[in-house]
């Protein structure tokens, strides 16, 4: 941490690639994150817990993204402290289910559970639906989505899930203006074509269209079928 000590007016940390084992507070310093901090990404890292830097993240931090590290448990200590965190992703990090504390959230907008092995979405999971705009479960291990989720306004991603069936409480239109996403499913394969036309292809179960060009190395994306991550991780030496 002393490393930061001199830059304290970061607005986004972002650290992929390493080979990062833990990232603890120096014990005998009060430096912390930076104030400052509104944005903090960590991605294929060797962690296989939470940074303890994260028990106590700054005020203005509304972004938190940990990606593809072997993390699979998160103690409740994290999510009080993320409280007021809007968006968070903890993908492809070994989770088996959404943790009850991430529901009584306030400020959360947007969360992304992706490449975990979630099976089930519990019915009594009920987050504040008034601000949440997207929830991504895709590439999970759903046979049966969370339809208590599903409304108008709020994106529910479900693609590369084995759900084969969809009932019919939940509406159409929902589908076909793609607030609810079954990309890669049996559901959309064995869909009329009505509801085919719903559904868009996906070059790899863990890789969106949009993920490739967007200038970030996504790893899911970097083989033939998805043109190798259109060029993202060049500068990684991946080319």
């Amino acid at each position: 941490m002393e490393t930061l000590a001199s830059f304290q007016r970061l607005y986004g940390i972002y650290i992929s690639f390493c080979n990062m084992i833990e990232w603890s507070p120096d014990a005998n310093s009060t430096v912390g994150l930076p104030a400052s901090l509104t944005a903090l990404r960590l991605r294929y890292t060797n962690l296989t817990a939470v940074p303890t830097v994260l028990a106590v993240v700054p005020p203005n931090l509304v972004y938190l993204r940990l990606e593809s590290m072997p993390i699979s448990t998160i103690p409740n200590i994290y999510f009080k402290a993320w409280a007021n965190i809007s968006s968070i992703s903890l993908n492809d990090i070994n989770l088996t289910q959404i943790p009850d504390a991430l529901a009584n959230s306030s400020t959360l907008e947007w969360l992304e559970r992706k490449g975990n092995s979630i099976t089930s979405v519990p019915l009594d999971w009920q987050p504040r639906l008034d601000l949440l705009q997207t929830v991504d479960l895709s590439g999970n291990a759903l046979e049966e989505g969370p339809w208590h989720l599903a409304k108008t306004g709020l994106v529910l991603d479900l693609s590369s899930n084995p759900i084969a069936t969809v009932p019919s409480v939940v509406d159409i239109d929902l589908l076909k203006k793609r607030y609810v996403i079954l990309d890669d499913s049996p559901y959309c394969s064995a869909s009329p074509p009505v509801i085919q036309e719903a559904c868009k292809p996906k070059c790899a179960h863990l890789c969106e269209t949009a993920r490739i060009g967007d200038a970030n190395c996504d790893w899911p994306c970097y083989v033939e079928a998805c043109q190798f991550d259109g060029g993202d991780c060049d500068s990684y030496g991946l080319s």
